[in-house]
């Protein structure tokens, strides 16, 4: 073989290596983000004593430490999805709104901080959107 030829050769495969390595890398960031994504955060509310934050979304929700944000607990629930948190004016009562888009709306009435439910109410025909 000529050196010309060797050099086409050698270009070719290290092309088709740098073409590998970048499909490998494409599909391990593609994983990634799969293995990594989060639904998007839909509700925030502050427990009264300010030390506790929750977050809604469509895994359920994740009450966290403040100002830190560790998270404490994660809760999932009975609806495809949420739309709000609210607490009641003494902070013993969490309220949440959500439900499955175009088939029901749920509203729950759970205890704080132990997230156990006291009662769910689901009379509407699509999503409830607010907990007031």
């Amino acid at each position: 073989m000529t050196r010309q030829k060797i050099r086409i050769n050698h270009r070719r495969r290290t092309d088709l290596f740098r073409f590998s390595i970048a499909v490998w890398f494409a599909c391990l960031v593609v994983h990634v983000d799969v293995v990594t994504a989060q639904s998007p955060i839909t509700s925030l509310a502050f427990s009264v004593d300010n030390q506790r934050v929750i977050a809604g979304s469509q895994h359920g929700l994740m009450v966290m430490d403040w100002p830190r944000l560790v998270n404490k607990q994660v809760k999932s629930l009975d609806m495809d999805s949420l739309h709000d948190v609210s607490f009641s004016p003494d902070g013993r009562h969490l309220l949440i709104a959500g439900g499955s888009p175009g088939s029901v709306g749920v509203v729950q009435l759970r205890n704080w901080p132990d997230l156990e439910l006291i009662r769910s109410w689901s009379e509407h025909q699509d999503v409830v959107i607010a907990a007031i």
